[in-house]
């Protein structure tokens, strides 16, 4: 998974609401519930997954409900089995719990080799969970050959973030600002402004002077905002 599913689960868990009724989701997914129901039942014997071998064993349980109620394969249909795994009201973790330990198993079946590793624990795991699956063994084998603590796995793993699909989305500002400049760099294509009649270019010297006056604006108030 995505480095952009994680921030979406997280963005999304604190509005996530825990139905009352779990007869309220979707029919398709009632066909299902006697895999959910088993599945909340081991979770009870499992306990807190608090432990590498119960993140494991989580991770493993909701690998198998996911295979059963996702629709299909794609990415979409297993962040909404996550979703709906963590709504069910006896499953006690939130879905970036269950997310994150059913990425860790996923990488076990991935590069079991580097699972039981001497200085390789669940937090190095975690540290490239959402990378491209030959960096996250790359960068797992570097860590365990040299000794890498969680935090300088964390450090290397973001240079692999950089410029993937799991970085932050751009802010609103730096979007429209980019879209502004390719307008304006197409300004050369414009034809012989002197052909222009005097009421279309008072209309466009208006309209112009409107957006600088909105430019000059937006760049006092980013200003403004980093002091």
């Amino acid at each position: 998974m995505a480095r952009s599913h994680a921030v979406e689960l997280e963005e999304r868990e604190e509005v996530t609401e825990r139905p009352s009724h779990f007869a309220e989701l979707s029919p398709s997914f009632q066909a299902l519930r006697g895999s959910l129901d088993h599945f909340v039942e081991q979770v009870r014997e499992l306990g807190p997954a608090n432990t590498p071998e119960q993140i494991l064993r989580l991770g493993e349980l909701v690998y198998g409900v996911m295979r059963a109620t996702a629709a299909d394969s794609s990415e979409r249909a297993k962040r909404s089995s996550l979703r709906r795994i963590a709504a069910h009201p006896d499953v006690p973790f939130k879905v970036t719990t269950i997310w994150r330990a059913v990425s860790v198993y996923e990488m076990s079946l991935r590069i079991p080799h580097l699972f039981g590793v001497e200085g390789l624990g669940i937090s190095h795991l975690r540290a490239v969970i959402g990378l491209d699956p030959a960096d996250q063994e790359r960068l797992l084998t570097q860590a365990a050959r040299e000794r890498w603590t969680k935090r300088q796995l964390e450090r290397e793993a973001s240079k692999f973030r950089d410029g993937s699909r799991g970085r932050r989305p751009l802010p609103q500002i730096t979007i429209w600002a980019r879209e502004l400049k390719r307008t304006l760099e197409r300004s050369s294509e414009l034809d012989d402004l002197e052909d222009v009649s005097a009421a279309a270019r008072a209309e466009a010297i208006d309209t112009l002077r409107e957006l600088e006056a909105r430019i000059q604006e937006l760049c006092q108030r980013l200003a403004c905002a980093t002091e």
